[in-house]
């Protein structure tokens, strides 16, 4: 009896991978962006309090999400090495998108507990800015092979869907 149900990862099977976990993390930000919102009583415009520490940590948050979510992938897809197999390299290529999804998911939720709390829109402007940008780094195969500057026999690999990976 072969108890090895693992299947081979294949280019198609990769991008089904990070395609769904993309969209998990998206949609629940989506989720808890939507409960907060209609959880809330009344929304603030502007700061009247002007003890809020809120109005310097979300934004500070916020760039650190961005900026060094960005930082860390380049630094880990720049880590990669070209000569290793594609196989390796997208396993690298998943780890470091997944940071770089952690770091963005991670500052928009931080933005929604303020908001839940204070109930200022900016709070809320923040999160769905962030969110935005979460989305559009939906993967596709276009973007990973740029993102990764594939060499000739990788890239022609990875275009064939259902070849299994070395």
């Amino acid at each position: 009896m072969n108890s090895d149900t693992h299947k081979p990862q294949t280019p198609k099977s990769f991008m089904r991978t990070m395609t769904v976990l993309h969209a998990v993390l998206t949609t629940g930000v989506f989720i808890i962006l939507v409960a907060v919102y209609y959880s809330s009583d009344a929304l603030i415009f502007g700061f009247q309090d002007t003890e809020d520490i809120y109005r310097i940590i979300i934004p500070l948050v916020a760039m650190i999400g961005y900026f060094g979510g960005n930082l860390i992938f380049k630094k880990q897809l720049d880590a990669i090495d070209p000569k290793a197999s594609l196989k390796s390299i997208l396993s690298r290529y998943s780890s470091a998108s997944i940071i770089k999804y952690a770091f963005i998911e991670g500052a928009a939720i931080f933005s929604l507990i303020a908001f839940s709390r204070i109930h200022n829109v900016f709070y809320l402007v923040i999160s769905v800015l962030l969110l935005l940008y979460l989305w559009s780094q939906r993967p596709t195969k276009l973007k990973v092979m740029s993102d990764l500057k594939l060499k000739k026999d990788h890239e022609e690999l990875f275009m064939k869907n259902e070849e299994t990976l070395p």
